[in-house]
This record gives structure tokens, sequence and C-alpha cells, in this order.
């Protein structure tokens, strides 16, 4: 059962697709059926609002020699370096920013892995950041 009141036919929105995404992007988000299928298209701004509860942690140590390395919580397989914390937090996004575009490329294999379907979220937090200041912004030190 759908509860949708504003449901769109696939047909409708084909029709005047310019004004469907006018009202995605300035009105509010939409839900679209075709057939038994049903998606919703959602702004960049509510995609970001949607996903702001999805921060990075960074585990880190400073090493003897004074550089510093860490790992990536909840997405504890990137492993990050740095001689300086701003170099290893650097090192973090970039690492970051790579690991969501081979999700993203690869996204059947990465979602139907029940040990990565959990990172989507913060997979598509990253991939709406528009630079890599903005993914630097996600990870908490």
């Amino acid at each position: 059962m759908m509860i949708m009141q504003d449901l769109l036919s696939a047909t409708e929105v084909r029709a005047d697709f310019s004004r469907f995404i006018d009202n995605v992007v300035h009105v509010k988000p939409l839900a679209v059926k075709r057939n038994r299928d049903v998606f919703w298209s959602i702004s960049q701004q509510i995609t970001l609002e949607l996903l702001s509860g999805y921060t990075i942690a960074v585990e880190y140590e400073q090493e003897e020699d004074g550089s510093f390395s860490g790992s990536l919580l909840p997405l504890n397989d990137i492993v990050c370096y740095g001689d300086t914390f701003e170099q290893m937090m650097e090192d973090a996004a970039l690492q970051l920013i790579e690991y969501a575009q081979d999700y993203y490329k690869d996204f059947p294999k990465y979602y139907n892995s029940p040990n990565r379907k959990g990172h989507l979220p913060y997979i598509l937090h990253v991939l709406a950041q528009e630079n890599l200041e903005g993914v630097k912004a996600l990870i908490r030190g």
C-alpha cells in the first residue's frame, strides 16, 4: 500500500519533464511510479540535508617520527597517512573520494555486499559534495 498522494506516473513526467525538474528542485521531492517500480527525485539541497547526520570520524595516532596515521569510521578499510595532521586529513578526503567513486561505479557489487551496504549514505554524502573542502568537512578528527 502506498500512502503517497502525489505519486506521479512516468507518463506524466515524460509529458512535462522540465516542469517535473523545476518542481523537484524548487518545491519538493517527488515520487514517480512506472509499472510496479517507484523512485524518488530529490534536489541536491534536500539530499545534503537528509545526509547531514552521516559524518565520518577519523581515529588517528601520531607516530614516533611525528607523522600521523589514521582510519575512517565507519569506513574502517580506509587508512590515511600524512607528515602533519592536515596532510593526513587531506589524504583521508582523497581516499574517501576514490572509494566513493569506486562504490558508485560498481554499485551492485558494493551495495549488495553485506559489509558495505551500510556505507551507502556516507558514499552519497561524499558524492554530493562540490569539492575536496566539502569532503574534508565531513571528516571529524
